[in-house]
């Protein structure tokens, strides 16, 4: 095949100067996404959890759904040029949010308990869904509204700000409750910043 002499045969050695590069801590981030996002199903190698139930805040939804959100920005702010790569990615990391050790949790939770809500006579009617109640999250909007252009998260965020203050949902300390039961009104304070601290890095 001839060579075209309109294209170059070398890119200019200063052809990504003017774009930000990731350092190689970005870089191996998003090799560690891959590594754990293509593991064999039924695997969880260094993806391990406080609790086996998967109800804590470092079970396999909340590693997934963070690596997802990270691996989003990354790709839109600073390699959009590489959609194939992104979009293994996050297949791979869906497929997994999709496994039933992700989700299974759930049943038995939905039942409630005197934990959570101490006037509790009978459990509840279980539902298999985990989002069709009871579960609020913000991120994804704000994704969408970057997307479509528009501004949902933040009319949204606004109202819960509001609900939230209302509803006194950070102690005088400034930290945001662990939790709020809301039959009986009442509040557990948070007992550490890490709570408050995982909180509003999902908001």
């Amino acid at each position: 095949m001839k060579h075209n002499p309109d294209l170059l045969k070398n890119l200019p050695a200063d052809f990504l100067a003017g774009h930000d590069k990731l350092s190689r801590e970005q870089a191996g981030h998003l090799r560690h996404f891959h590594n754990l996002a293509t593991q064999r199903d039924g695997e969880w190698g260094v993806m391990g959890s406080q609790d086996p139930g998967q109800e804590w805040l470092d079970s396999y939804r909340y590693q997934l759904a963070t690596m997802a959100y990270a691996a989003g920005a990354a790709h839109f702010h600073r390699l959009p040029a590489l959609r194939s790569i992104f979009q293994s990615l996050l297949s791979g990391l869906i497929h997994k949010m999709l496994r039933r050790e992700v989700w299974g949790y759930w049943f038995l939770t939905s039942h409630s308990g005197k934990f959570v809500d101490p006037d509790i006579k009978r459990l509840r009617q279980p539902w298999a869904d985990p989002v069709v109640k009871e579960n609020i999250m913000i991120i994804a909007m704000r994704y969408n509204d970057v997307r479509d252009g528009t501004n949902v998260a933040t009319e949204v965020l606004s109202k819960y700000t509001a609900a939230w203050e209302a509803k006194g949902m950070a102690g005088p300390n400034g930290l945001f409750i662990s939790w709020y039961s809301p039959k009986q009104d009442t509040k557990r304070p948070a007992l550490d910043l890490g709570f408050t601290a995982w909180s509003v890095t999902l908001s």
